[in-house]
Parts: C-alpha cells; sequence; structure tokens
C-alpha cells in the first residue's frame, strides 16, 4: 500500500501517511472502522438504512477532520465520539428519540419525551395536547423521591449534562446516571398507566 511498511500499520501511522499523501491509507482508515462506526450507528438509531446513512457522514467528517487530528491521541475514540455526535445530531433533529437513548449524556429534553410518550401512549389517530403531556410529565417526575427528582428536572428542564449535575451535587457520574436510570423507570411506570389524552 504506497510507502506503507510490510507490517499491518497503526491507526496513526495510516493518518500519517494520508497526510503525505498516500489515498490508498484514508481508505484502509475507512475499511477498518466501517462496522465499528456503523454498530454505533445502530446503537443510537435502531435503523440500518440510518445507521448506513449516518456512517457516511461520520467518514466524511472524519476526512474534513483529519488534517486537525492530534497524532499523541488514540483516533477509535477520536472517531467513535465523531459517530455519537452524528447520531446524537440526527436524532435531535427527528425529535423522535426512544427512551432508551434518552440514557445517554446531553440528550433531548422535555418537549422530545413528550412527544414520544404521546406517540407510544395513545393510538394514531388520537389529537395529543402538548402542553398536557408536558404537565403530565412534571407531575410524574414530582412523584419520584427527593434524589431521583432533582437529577430528572436539572437533566429535562435545566438541559444539563449528566457531568453537569454530578459537579453541581457533589456526586459521582455513575451515581448521577443510575438515579437517572431509576427516575425514568419511575416515571415511565406512571405515564404507562395514561391511556386517553384530554
Amino acid at each position: 500500500m504506497g510507502q506503507m511498511p510490510s507490517q499491518t500499520p497503526s491507526d496513526n501511522e495510516l493518518i500519517a501517511a494520508y497526510r503525505r499523501g498516500d489515498e490508498s491509507a484514508l481508505a484502509e482508515l475507512v475499511r477498518r472502522h466501517l462496522s465499528f462506526v456503523y454498530s454505533i450507528g445502530m446503537r443510537y438509531l435502531r435503523d440500518p438504512h440510518d445507521a448506513e446513512d449516518i456512517s457516511q457522514d461520520v467518514f466524511a467528517k472524519m476526512w474534513r477532520a483529519l488534517p486537525r487530528f492530534d497524532e499523541s491521541k488514540m483516533f477509535k475514540p477520536w472517531l467513535g465520539e465523531i459517530a455519537k455526535n452524528t447520531c446524537l445530531d440526527f436524532l435531535k433533529k427527528r425529535r423522535t428519540v426512544p427512551f432508551s437513548d434518552l440514557e445517554y449524556e446531553g440528550q433531548e429534553g422535555v418537549t422530545s419525551i413528550v412527544e414520544t410518550i404521546a406517540d407510544t401512549a395513545v393510538a394514531p389517530d388520537v389529537q395529543v395536547d402538548q402542553s398536557w403531556w408536558r404537565m403530565k410529565l412534571q407531575q410524574a417526575i414530582a412523584t419520584l423521591t427527593p434524589a431521583y427528582r432533582l437529577v430528572m428536572r436539572a437533566h429535562y428542564e435545566e438541559g444539563l449534562t449528566f457531568r453537569e449535575i454530578s459537579e453541581r451535587i457533589k456526586e459521582p457520574l455513575n451515581t448521577v446516571k443510575s438515579r437517572h436510570r431509576r427516575g425514568l423507570e419511575g416515571v415511565k411506570k406512571v405515564l404507562g398507566k395514561i391511556t386517553d389524552a384530554p
């Protein structure tokens, strides 16, 4: 492969080779990490076609960002971050994020949850009052214990990331994520009992 050494090159060696003008090094990077990027797309989007489209976008962004890549860092986590952010941007535009996906840090707020609950909790032909759903969501959060309620309100009403909440309440990040997960389960249990919109 052009100027590449005989042994399997590392990702950073491929990047260096591409910067020297070896186009095949870029193709090898894409081939090597295609399944990794696609798996992230499936994890977030749950749809093969969307995951394929996102993979193309991710590698286009990677290609544009390669000139600025810091070779002292690991390439795969860097690429994974691009893939994650691309998926989150896609979900934000689509605004129909499943509850299970809301466990990822820094995603969507109350509006998206309300829309998702409305989509799954009532029949498609029912006209849903979004403000009514928002009120029900807030009431459901109010039934939680104080520790869970604090995390849910900070995340969905204030838009704070889990890391920001962790710093605010001086609790470990994993504790915040655990409280969010349990709080989300409590909210889903309450809202799951709602079958009719007003």
